[in-house]
């Protein structure tokens, strides 16, 4: 039986709700141009940010960190500017422990899309992990403010 670690079972529902978005809402992302149309070539390789990027959700949710990696590298090659990516990808190193790495990901992230409570509910956990406790709760704070519900109960919990 698949286990979720800490990480991902603090943001999988983040992940699956990006997933769902990129599948049945590619609109939605198009105007911040986080993933292209999700074309494919007959009979040739996926040659889109979305193809590898839905690739790179679904490794990550079955454990293959390193994969998931791989995949989210192939989508930002298509798409530096796809925020999603650059936050999943950084989900996927701090399952490995590479939190220096998760982190600038996902400060790369916040950059292209800085109201996103889910980014910044993420990194803040993801600080949390890396022992900065003062900027992690400043990052519930934000999300809080954005509407977060698990910042808000973190916040309410450690007080």
């Amino acid at each position: 039986m698949l286990r979720p670690s800490v990480v991902s079972r603090t943001v999988a529902a983040s992940l699956l709700a990006l997933l769902a978005v990129a599948l049945f809402a590619p609109d939605a992302f198009a105007a911040n141009g986080a993933l292209r149309s999700a074309a494919r070539p007959a009979g040739g390789e996926a040659r889109d940010a979305a193809f590898w990027f839905e690739r790179g959700v679904l490794a990550s949710t079955y454990g293959n960190h390193r994969g998931a990696i791989r995949h989210f590298d192939r989508a930002l090659a298509f798409n530096p500017a796809n925020a999603a990516a650059w936050f999943a990808r950084g989900v996927a190193r701090a399952e490995l422990r590479d939190l220096e790495g998760a982190l600038a990901d996902m400060d790369r992230a916040l950059a292209l899309d800085p109201q996103n409570a889910h980014f910044l509910y993420g990194r803040g956990r993801t600080r949390l992990l890396a022992g900065d406790r003062e900027r992690a709760r400043e990052d519930f704070r934000r999300a809080s403010e954005l509407g977060d519900e698990d910042a808000r109960r973190f916040l309410q919990a450690s007080r």
